[in-house]
């Protein structure tokens, strides 16, 4: 089935009308703390990882390049992965 949003795809894993749920891992730990749901337990590994895109509108076109080369900086250099995880926990510490 494809679903609108996360909550709606644990709400029916939670009915076992399904058997497996396909989200990225911060939608599905937000809603599993929204939904109150603790019988549903994320996989260990992910199935596939899958590359994100930005979207940039037309008229900011020439900041792409700069963007670009700063994404790779920070990755490079593991600054990005520390972002994230710092914004993830963040939000998931808002939900507690």
């Amino acid at each position: 089935y494809e679903m609108n949003n996360a909550k709606e795809m644990f709400t029916l894993l939670q009915s076992a009308k399904v058997d497996v749920a396909l989200t990225n891992t911060l939608d599905g730990n937000l809603a599993l703390k929204q939904l109150g749901l603790t019988s549903i337990a994320p996989m260990q590994k992910p199935l596939k990882v899958l590359p994100l895109y930005h979207y940039i509108h037309k008229k900011h076109r020439a900041l792409v390049p700069i963007i670009d080369n700063e994404i790779k900086r920070l990755k490079a250099n593991g600054q990005l992965a520390h972002l994230i995880n710092k914004a993830e926990r963040a939000v998931l510490t808002r939900l507690k």
